[in-house]
């Protein structure tokens, strides 16, 4: 198997031997969707891959781990290779614009990515495009992107990277190989914010990890003090209900307001919410079934034994995980947050009280 010791990329070996496997073969795709969860690598794999099959020692340490100290290494590490192209969408913006796709209306067809992919690679040997942030492509650009899908130049790779399969147009998805990333491991995790430095010790790391939920970046979140004293307030506010409802309410809203402007940093931010009200709902069950694991957080830990007598029936508590869970899908399809806000707690607050 391939670790990170022959790849220099942490977890999704299955992935990495997939890859290993098709381009030994010959047989490496032209179009790929990459889909799974914020933070777990999906964007470092597209890199990495790409200085795989750009690396000036290819030959001797194959197409998936590259050296990453050549010249050519550093220039996809730096996203300044001729060959390599990656497109996200600008933070001021709602949407991919149409003309880092096809060029402006003074360049239409002539400049932008699918102008780019078109060309003769520059190395002579690959090309590879990455589309960022695909979850932000509209109809009309996901449209653009199309005919170069349908007929893929020579020596090109196409990735797009998105959260969620289903948020891309069927004739996207249809054109693509679907590449599904899971979360990463907590030891990866934390030997990741060791190797970076984001920690100052191996059991702040461990903390971190533990409490990310697969993610980096919310493990680099988690790394911040402030973080883990929300996340006890809105397990605090979790355990309130339903009493707790309104309070609860803005508490959430307040945490996102003060996120900034960017929908997309508000989604995250309530994503990260509802995976706090998912180890909260777990653990409650597994307290309620007299098998709390040993590495719950101790502020939960503590909150869990102070509440149980007040705590519903078991049925209520899975009501509450399923509805959480159900949640995460809402926000990635880009439900309004606000509504959702309220509708979700008063959901929650409903099943504590059996009327959900």
């Amino acid at each position: 198997m391939t670790g990170p010791s022959e790849t220099g990329f942490l977890g999704h070996t299955a992935i990495v031997n997939r890859f290993r496997d098709c381009i030994g073969r010959g047989r490496l795709g032209s179009s790929y969707l990459f889909v799974g969860p914020p933070g777990v690598g999906k964007r470092t794999f597209a890199l990495r891959l790409a200085q795989g099959l750009l690396c000036e020692k290819e030959e001797e340490r194959g197409p998936v781990a590259p050296c990453q100290v050549c010249p050519t290494c550093a220039q996809v590490a730096a996203e300044a290779h001729p060959d390599v192209m990656v497109v996200a969408r600008p933070r001021d913006r709602a949407f991919i614009p149409l003309e880092l796709l096809i060029g402006d209306r003074e360049h239409r067809a002539s400049e932008g990515f699918c102008h780019w992919v078109a060309m003769t690679p520059f190395s002579g040997r690959f090309k590879v495009g990455v589309i960022d942030d695909a979850d932000y492509l509209n109809p009309e650009g996901a449209n653009c992107l199309l005919k170069t899908l349908e007929e893929p130049p020579s020596r090109s790779i196409l990735i797009l990277i998105a959260t969620s399969e289903h948020r891309q147009l069927p004739t996207i998805r249809s054109r693509c190989q679907i590449i599904r990333f899971g979360g990463l491991s907590e030891v990866d995790l934390a030997t990741l914010l060791l190797r970076h430095g984001h920690c100052a010790d191996a059991d702040q790391a461990h903390q971190a990890a533990t409490a990310a939920n697969g993610s980096l970046d919310t493990a680099l979140h988690a790394c911040d003090p402030d973080w883990s004293t929300m996340r006890d307030r809105v397990w605090q506010g979790l355990a309130g209900l339903p009493a707790a409802r309104w309070d609860l309410v803005e508490l959430i809203q307040q945490y996102l307001d003060a996120s900034g402007s960017e929908t997309s940093e508000k989604r995250h931010v309530m994503r990260t919410v509802l995976l706090w009200s998912i180890q909260y709902w777990r653990s409650a069950l597994r307290f309620h079934e007299g098998s709390l694991p040993d590495d719950t957080p101790v502020p939960l830990a503590e909150l869990l034994r102070r509440s149980a007598s007040a705590a519903p029936g078991c049925d209520h508590l899975a009501d509450c995980l399923e509805r959480s869970l159900d949640g995460v899908a809402q926000v990635d399809n880009n439900v309004i947050l606000a509504e959702f806000i309220d509708a979700w707690v008063d959901d929650l607050a409903n099943a504590r009280t059996g009327e959900g």
